[in-house]
């Protein structure tokens, strides 16, 4: 019968240092929740401020040209899948 009360107690004494030791943990998660989403808060006005700062005028000094013929995929039609062989099976 002490040997059970021996262990009551230490199992006790574990689960109490447990939750303290999950509560600690808890209490830095949030700080560090609280951290990431005040740098992303910064790092999102940077990009506004920067976003602002292009147009076509920096695009073309930046070396970008304007495209004269567009190419696009085009989804309709009786194929419903892409692909890079021909009908006869060839590249």
């Amino acid at each position: 019968m002490a040997a059970l009360g021996v262990f009551a107690l230490f199992a006790y004494i574990y689960f109490i240092g447990l939750s303290v030791l999950s509560v600690v943990d808890r209490k830095e998660t949030e700080r560090m929740t609280g951290r990431v989403g005040a740098e992303v808060a910064g790092l999102e006005s940077e990009y506004a401020a920067l976003d602002q700062r292009i147009d076509l005028l920096a695009a073309t000094t930046a070396g970008f040209k304007e495209v004269t013929d567009p190419r696009y995929v085009n989804r309709e039609g009786e194929r419903e899948t892409l692909s890079l062989r021909d009908a006869a099976g060839g590249r």
